[in-house]
């Protein structure tokens, strides 16, 4: 055993340096974009508490500090409902605290019915009404 061995030299082959992948990589990146793509459907079990709505802020929250220059879509196919507290916890807080601005530039949204929309507008200006 040696103490110096490093992973990174052991998979290096030439001018090919290997470089490790991580979930973020794999699970939500697109190759050759700067761009996270999350499909929220996946994501959780139940758009219809606040919990759920936290642990997705969360998620989001920790794919933008991770990738800080990446845009990130919000992918809502199959999503038909959701409660106006999981509205309210996920992206009325996210775009608390980002800000206007920041929220926009980074966070888009495809494939998203009407109704779901409406909820999410509707939680946003609560949201910032009350801070």
């Amino acid at each position: 055993m040696s103490h110096d061995f490093s992973v990174v030299e052991a998979l290096s082959f030439g001018p090919f340096l290997y470089k490790p992948y991580s979930i973020v990589d794999v699970k939500y990146e697109k190759q050759d974009e700067n761009t996270l793509y999350i499909k929220v459907a996946e994501q959780i079990e139940g758009a219809g508490t606040r919990a759920a709505g936290r642990e997705l802020r969360t998620k989001v929250m920790n794919l933008l500090f991770a990738k800080p220059n990446y845009l990130i879509y919000l992918e809502w196919q199959d999503v038909n409902i959701i409660a106006s507290s999981f509205a309210d916890e996920f992206l009325g807080e996210m775009f608390v605290r980002l800000g206007k601005e920041k929220f926009e530039a980074l966070i888009k949204i495809s494939n998203i019915i009407d109704v779901v929309e409406h909820i999410i507008g509707k939680a946003i200006t609560e949201r910032s009404a009350t801070g």
